[in-house]
């Protein structure tokens, strides 16, 4: 049966049931009821899911040829390779640099102080600055008699200094200062006075006073090589201008030079030193010259290293040569936690009248100076580490000195209260102890301590000249805001020479020194903050000098600023 009939078949039979039921209706009668009307519906197609197919029997395959043609013309690229810097690894950020610093503060004994501070930002081969400081105090001290003195003084100082780095590790730098200081001569027994009361000098118009001034001129060229084919050296120039009001005049010329030579594991090197000195205005006036030549061979291994040399001197004064045999040993026992080590040496030293008044203010202008001979030196000690914050020193030494100078007051003087000098051959033994604990930046402790024995050869005592001396130092810093500064400082007793009516030497024993210093810092911000310093806390009356008495508890306060 083929597709048409089935349809013929499909619509014939919905005729054939008409037909049988129309007939049957005549025969039969029915009530039929509609319910509701009739509703068609067509029920869903299907889709017929069949694809038309191609059966092509004509298979086409293309072909096709080339060829490459051998005259051909170079595209030209403009783009240029260029090379790739090497990646750098970035450092911390530098700290800021402020460029001036201002210090003002005011204490009791009516005592100013000022500070200022310019200098040149951060630059990689220069730096220029200036400085200058004012402090004085204009207070009075009770004397022996309970009776109170103006003691004064001032001290006024400024400063321009300057480095250039130049090519081929060269190093040219310099300085030019002035320092201008004013002293009263208020040290006066009044036991030893045979005047009458209201002739005594108390205060400030009454008191004679002294003025130093002081202009020094240093200049600097030194090279830093760091390879064996160079040889460096040091060349220093230093002139200093002496004058003080009672016209005492001192020029001080030295030219200095250290050479060295690194070869084969041997350092080669030379000290000199020229020092031409011209005072006039004393009772010893002074043409001085003194030449020093100081050779030396140095040899290092990895745990030691050993310095020979002489220390050689010519005096002009008295035509005479001085040698010093000089030898130096250290051996590095554990990697830098303990180096015993032993040297000898000596020296010659030109004393003048500006180092000496500067040691001790009231000196009197009637000085005769005479130059020290070191003849020996012996030290040995052991100085490393405890641990990576603890470090340590420690020593003994023995020295042989011709002409060591003490000070004596100056029995010439009216009211014994200028200062002269005795000298004598002294054998000396010093031990010397230092500890410092370092902890980052917050807490830094020191403690120092010198011993010393005083053998003379005709001087009863070393006068001024104290047994032992020790000091501790702190430093802590609380959360970078408030610094915390103490001193603590014991000297012994001393004696001073003084004479009885007769005239016969008596030892006057000057009590020891015991003093307790405190200073505070609060910054409130980086350039900006305030301090107040404490000293002799305990108010304890001790004498420097024979006859003069220091302040007691004075308070010093005041702000910083930085710009």
């Amino acid at each position: 049966m083929n597709c048409y009939m089935k349809h013929l078949v499909i619509l014939l039979i919905p005729i054939f049931f008409i037909s049988f039921k129309a007939n049957s209706q005549n025969k039969l009668n029915q009530e039929v009821k509609v319910i509701k009307p009739y509703e068609p519906s067509i029920s869903d197609a299907f889709k017929i899911n069949e694809l038309p197919r191609l059966n092509d029997t004509i298979a086409l395959t293309p072909s096709f040829s080339y060829s490459i043609k051998t005259k051909t013309k170079k595209l030209e690229s403009k783009f240029k390779l260029e090379p790739i810097k090497a990646a750098k690894m970035l450092g911390e950020p530098l700290n800021k640099l402020y460029k001036s610093y201002f210090k003002l503060g005011f204490g009791n004994y009516t005592t100013p102080l000022a500070e200022i501070n310019i200098t040149s930002l951060r630059a990689k081969n220069y730096s220029v600055g200036a400085y200058l400081k004012h402090f004085s105090t204009s207070g009075k001290i009770k004397n022996t008699k309970n009776k109170k003195v103006f003691a004064g003084n001032s001290n006024n100082f400024i400063q321009l200094y300057g480095k250039k780095i130049l090519k081929n590790s060269k190093i040219l730098s310099g300085d030019m200062s002035f320092n201008s200081r004013k002293i009263y001569y208020y040290g006066y027994n009044p036991d030893k006075i045979y005047l009458p009361t209201e002739t005594i000098p108390t205060d400030k118009k009454n008191i004679e006073y002294q003025n130093f001034n002081l202009f020094n001129v240093n200049a600097d060229f030194e090279t830093n090589y760091i390879d064996s084919s160079h040889v460096n050296y040091d060349i220093k120039l230093n002139y200093k201008y002496f004058t003080t009001k009672d016209d005492i005049n001192e020029n001080n010329f030295s030219l200095i030079a250290n050479i060295n030579y690194f070869m084969n594991n041997q350092f080669l090197g030379v000290d000199y030193k020229l020092n031409y000195i011209n005072t006039s205005g004393t009772n010893d006036t002074l043409n001085y010259l003194m030449v020093k030549f100081n050779p030396w061979v140095g040899a290092f291994g990895k745990k030691w290293r050993v310095i020979a040399g002489v220390n050689t001197y010519y005096d002009q004064k008295d035509v005479k040569y001085y040698f010093y045999p000089r030898l130096s040993l250290h051996y590095n026992v554990i990697d830098y936690f303990l180096i015993p080590y032993f040297e000898v040496d000596g020296k010659f030293q030109v004393n003048n009248y500006q180092n000496i008044a500067y040691e001790n203010f009231y000196i009197t202008n009637k000085l005769n100076v005479k130059p020290t001979n070191y003849k020996q030196h012996v030290v040995g000690g052991i100085r490393g580490n405890f641990s990576s914050k603890i470090s340590f020193n420690f020593n003994a030494s023995y020295s042989q000195i011709d002409n060591n100078y003490f000070f004596v007051n100056d029995t010439t003087c009216l009211l014994e209260n200028k200062f002269d000098v005795v000298y004598d051959d002294v054998k000396l033994t010093q031990f010397f102890t230092e500890i410092s604990y370092k902890q980052s930046q917050k807490l830094n402790l020191l403690l120092k301590a010198e011993f010393f024995n005083y053998v003379m050869d005709k001087e009863i005592e070393a006068w001024h000249k104290p047994k032992f001396k020790i000091d501790f130092k702190s430093q802590y810093v609380l959360r970078d805001k408030i610094i915390v500064n103490t001193d603590i400082f014991a000297i012994s007793s001393r004696y001073a020479k003084t004479f009885d009516n007769s005239n016969n030497v008596v030892k006057k024993e000057l009590s020891g020194i015991f003093d307790v210093n405190l200073g505070l810092e609060y910054r409130y911000t980086k350039v900006l903050s305030a301090f107040v310093n404490f000293n002799n806390i305990g108010a304890v009356k001790y004498y420097q000098w024979n006859n003069y008495p220091l302040h007691k508890f004075n308070v010093l306060f005041g702000l910083t600023y930085s710009l």
